[in-house]
């Protein structure tokens, strides 16, 4: 299962893999669990040319840093850099209990997590700040940047707005439209 596209704009394209069989296997937290995770490479004419090893669990965010090492984001939690080779480059020090949506501002990841919360992760320092927006039993989902605010959404309907590190706004949408 394919669950990131990254074009490298040189007919090359990096895919963050689930190494699990979606057709014939349980979509079930014990297989998702246990399914392991992987980047690829592949080149215009769709033949992979570059594998990572494999990784603890599927890949939901992949994301070129620079020329020389790429930001890998597991499901499981498990947070490493490759080399552009797709080498392991190193493993991150932080345990971020899983991530899911994600976007870069400047030098600064800015991802979604499972415990209801948004990390500010500094690219350059390894630096992590967490931010509590709801409960740490809710998923927080999608993220977007509007300005100098951050807009995010959980799993069960509440729509925040950041300013920096501060929940400045909430509204529970599942309250105001049902």
């Amino acid at each position: 299962a394919v669950y990131q596209v990254i074009d490298e704009l040189d007919g090359n394209f990096l895919l963050g893999l689930g190494l699990w069989d979606r057709a014939n296997e349980e979509h079930i937290p014990k297989v998702k669990d246990s399914t392991k995770g992987q980047v690829v490479r592949i080149n215009k004419d769709n033949k992979v040319i570059a594998k990572s090893p494999e990784l603890s669990n599927i890949i939901y965010q992949l994301m070129p840093v620079d020329d020389n090492k790429i930001f890998v984001g597991c499901r499981s939690g498990e947070l490493v850099y490759l080399n552009k080779d797709l080498s392991l480059k190193n493993r991150i020090n932080f345990d971020s209990t899983g991530l899911y949506f994600w976007l870069r501002d400047q030098d600064v990841l800015v991802a979604t997590m499972r415990t209801g919360s948004v990390l500010f992760f500094d690219l350059n320092t390894e630096q992590a700040d967490i931010v509590q927006v709801v409960d740490p039993n809710i998923r927080m989902w999608p993220i977007l940047k509007d300005g100098e605010k951050y807009i995010t959404g959980s799993y069960r309907g509440h729509l925040a707005m950041l300013e920096g590190r501060d929940v400045t706004k909430m509204v529970d949408v599942g309250n105001e439209i049902g």
